[in-house]
C-alpha cells in the first residue's frame, strides 16, 4: 500500500463529540459519516481526531481510563436500532445505559450468528486488554468511580482470591463492559471504511502519557513509578516550550524500566494513521510528589521509536513548537512526515 503521507494534504480537526447529536455530543453514526460526506465535497482529505479512549469526568481525552479501550459514549444507538438490536419504542425515554444494557439483551435474543461470531472472536483476540479492562470499569461502577487506588486493599492490590469473588458476583457486570466495547469497535470499523471509500484519512492522536486512575496502571503497577499504596513517587512533564512557554506537569509516564510496553502495544487500535508529541521521546522534566521543582532526565527515543514503529500504520510526527535539532535529526533518520498545525508552521507568529 502507498504511504498516504508522502503528498501534500488538506483536513480537518474535530473530535466526534463535536459533531451535531441527539444526546449532549455526537457520535460514530449517521452525523459522522455526513461529515465525511462534507470533507470530501470540500476537497479534503483528512479527518483528525484527538484520543477516542473512555475519559473521567473531565472529558479530556488525553488522560483516558484505558490506552486500548474505546469511549463507549460515541456509541451510535441509532446504528443499534438499525441493527434490530434496540426496540425505538421500548428505549425512547430510557438513559444511555439502560439503552445499552438493552442492546445487549436484544443482541442475544436476536442477532444474526455472524455477528455472534465477531462478538466471540474479539473477546478472544483482544483479551489481553480487555478482561482487565473490563474488571476494572466494573469494580470502579461498584466502588461509585473511585480511583483505583482507593478502593479496597485488597482489590487495589489484585489479590487473586478477591479478584475471583468479584467476578463470579459481577459477571453480568464484566460481560455488559466487554459488549459495550465491542459495539464501539464495530461502529469505528465502519466508520473508517466509510471514510476510505470516500478518499479521507482518518487521522489519529496518541497520547503519550498513562493515566494514572487507568486500567492500565492498576493491572502493571511494576512498570510505574508508584509507592505501595498505588500513589505517585514522580511524575513527569514536557520541557518549555509554546505550550506553556515553562512546561507543563501533572501528568503520568512510564518512567520506570520497560514501562513503554503497554502504551506500544495500544498503536493500532484507534487509528489508521497517527502523529505523535514527540518531544517527550527525547527528553523529560521529572517531577517530585509535590511537582514545585522539576528536573531534565534524557529518554531512549530510539528505542521507543523502533518499537512503535513495527506495526502497519503510518506515522506522522507532530511539529507545533521550537523543538531541538536532535529531534528533527532523529525525524530524518526515521523516515518519518511531518504534520504542522496552521499557527505553528509559521515561526514568526510566535516572535515578540
Amino acid at each position: 500500500m502507498k504511504n498516504p503521507l508522502t503528498q501534500r494534504r488538506a483536513g480537518v480537526l474535530l473530535h466526534p463529540t463535536s459533531l451535531p447529536g441527539k444526546r449532549d455530543q455526537g457520535d460514530l453514526g449517521q452525523d459522522a459519516r455526513r461529515f465525511i460526506d462534507f470533507l470530501q465535497a470540500a476537497g479534503m482529505t483528512v479527518w483528525q481526531m484527538l484520543p477516542l479512549g473512555p475519559t473521567h469526568a473531565d472529558r479530556s481525552p488525553y488522560q483516558c481510563l484505558s490506552v486500548h479501550a474505546g469511549n463507549r459514549a460515541l456509541i451510535s444507538l441509532d446504528d443499534l436500532l438499525a441493527k434490530g438490536w434496540l426496540d425505538a419504542a421500548a428505549a425512547g425515554d430510557r438513559l444511555f445505559d439502560e439503552r445499552l444494557k438493552q442492546a445487549r439483551a436484544g443482541f442475544e435474543r436476536s442477532a444474526i450468528q455472524a455477528d455472534k461470531t465477531a462478538y466471540a472472536e474479539f473477546r478472544t483476540t483482544q483479551a489481553c486488554w480487555l478482561e482487565d479492562y473490563a474488571l476494572y470499569q466494573a469494580i470502579r461502577e461498584t466502588q461509585n468511580a473511585l480511583s483505583w487506588y482507593r478502593w479496597p486493599a485488597s482489590l487495589r492490590d489484585r489479590d487473586p482470591a478477591a479478584l475471583e469473588r468479584f467476578r463470579a458476583e459481577q459477571a453480568g457486570l464484566i460481560e455488559q463492559v466487554c459488549f459495550e466495547q465491542f459495539l464501539f469497535f464495530m461502529q469505528w470499523s465502519a466508520l473508517r471504511d466509510y471514510a476510505h471509500r470516500h478518499g479521507v484519512l482518518l487521522f489519529g492522536d496518541v497520547p503519550i502519557y498513562v493515566a494514572h486512575d487507568s486500567a492500565d496502571v492498576w493491572a502493571n503497577r511494576e512498570l510505574f513509578t508508584l509507592d505501595d499504596a498505588g500513589k505517585l513517587e514522580v511524575v513527569a512533564g514536557v520541557p518549555p516550550d509554546y505550550f506553556p512557554r515553562p512546561g507543563s506537569s501533572g501528568v503520568t509516564r512510564c518512567i520506570a524500566g520497560t514501562g513503554s510496553v503497554n502504551w506500544i502495544t495500544a498503536g493500532g487500535w484507534i487509528v489508521s494513521e497517527r502523529s505523535w508529541h514527540y518531544l517527550t521521546f527525547f527528553v523529560l522534566i521529572i517531577f517530585g510528589a509535590l511537582k514545585s521543582t522539576g528536573k531534565y532526565r534524557p529518554q531512549p527515543g530510539r528505542q521507543w521509536m523502533d518499537a512503535g514503529l513495527k506495526g502497519p500504520e503510518r506515522h506522522c510526527l507532530h511539529g507545533c513548537s521550537r523543538i531541538s535539532v536532535n529531534c528533527h535529526w532523529w525525524r530524518k533518520i526515521l523516515a518519518l512526515s511531518r504534520r504542522r498545525s496552521m499557527p505553528c508552521g509559521w515561526d514568526w507568529l510566535f516572535r515578540g
